[in-house]
């Protein structure tokens, strides 16, 4: 007598051509998604930390904003391998989208253009339950809220009052426009060529 023995899955199974016919391609199927919060204290140039009603600065700590970030976790699980390795045009998508944000909106309009950045992925080879090695391909993109239409990387706040304060687009000086976090297509992130 045969055993059969179900496994629940945590991702959306999907037929090769319903995946392919979908505008997210491989991300509609076989990924996971998991949302971390976190905080960071980014410096205001110009400034520092005063006692209410004096000119008594407090050391010469420069004040800080807190500002919300969230750290989103792709896990592409099952990636197949090619002849037994790592998918190299997979290979050579990450290495281009690393260290960029996102050039058009992600994951069906989930995040607005430039609020994502691209880390450093983890990759886990294993043996497949048909004895073939695959891949699990988790990928860690921190988000950052838009800021007025200009995403939420390339963007620092800016101290004072009236026009031209507050959130507002940065470029790296003497470069003609060059942006500190440049974008890339994460579409590439989950295609193997």
């Amino acid at each position: 007598m045969a055993q059969v023995t179900w496994q629940s899955v945590t991702f959306k199974l999907k037929a090769d051509a319903d995946a392919w016919a979908d505008p997210d391609g491989e991300l509609s199927r076989y990924v996971t998604r998991q949302r971390k919060y976190n905080i960071e204290a980014m410096q205001l140039e110009g400034t520092y930390i005063q006692f209410v009603g004096t000119t008594d600065i407090i050391g010469a700590a420069k004040a800080a904003r807190l500002y919300p970030e969230q750290q989103h976790i792709y896990n592409w699980m099952r990636v197949p391998s090619v002849g037994g390795r790592f998918p190299a045009g997979l290979d050579a998508n990450i290495t281009a989208v690393m260290g960029c944000v996102n050039n058009a909106p992600f994951d069906g309009g989930r995040f607005a253009t430039g609020t994502l950045l691209c880390g450093a992925p983890e990759i886990v080879e294993q043996l497949g339950p048909n004895g073939v090695i695959e891949y699990d391909v988790k990928y860690l993109l921190a988000f950052r809220p838009d800021q007025g239409g200009n995403g939420g990387w390339n963007v620092k706040f800016k101290v004072g009052t009236g026009a031209g304060t507050g959130w507002q687009p940065v470029e790296i000086g003497n470069t003609g426009g060059l942006k500190p976090y440049p974008s890339a297509d994460f579409k590439k992130l989950f295609k193997l060529a």
